[in-house]
């Protein structure tokens, strides 16, 4: 069942697992397309079981709950996440590819690669302490 939108309408989807509010903006060349399953859906929209309509796929860094909900397919830590194959294809400055093939924040501690840490040097398995807090500190700005 199709609902055609003649305006601009902003639908407000309020999340149950967190107090964080996700905002669509639908514009009128779009309708709402009633589901009950993904299937129902075109690959860039996902079926919003609680409203029952399909919705399109949130940016990566947007809050979500599944996979699928996300336009990269990668829901980690109720966080959309930019896939990835390699270092290349994220913030060289902020993040990396993680071995679960979605780009994660740089910080300091233990790791096992360079790319792990905030100021790319990681020795004996842990971000060289000093140069690693100020480099992070100069990240999060």
């Amino acid at each position: 069942m199709h609902f055609p939108l003649f305006v601009s309408v902003f639908v407000l989807l309020s999340r149950s697992s967190s107090s964080e509010v996700a905002l669509h903006n639908i514009t009128d060349t779009m309708s709402a397309t009633t589901c009950t399953k993904q299937a129902q859906c075109p690959t860039t929209h996902f079926c919003n079981n609680k409203q029952r309509i399909c919705m399109l796929k949130y940016a990566a860094n947007s809050s979500c709950e599944r996979d699928l909900e996300c336009d990269g397919e990668k829901c980690f830590y109720d966080t959309c996440r930019q896939p990835c194959v390699s270092d290349n294809d994220c913030s060289l400055t902020k993040e990396y590819c993680s071995l679960s093939k979605y780009c994660t924040a740089k910080y300091c501690g233990l790791c096992l690669r360079d790319a792990h840490c905030a100021n790319n040097r990681c020795h004996f398995f842990h971000c060289t302490f000093t140069d690693c807090t100020r480099a992070l500190q100069a990240i999060n700005k």
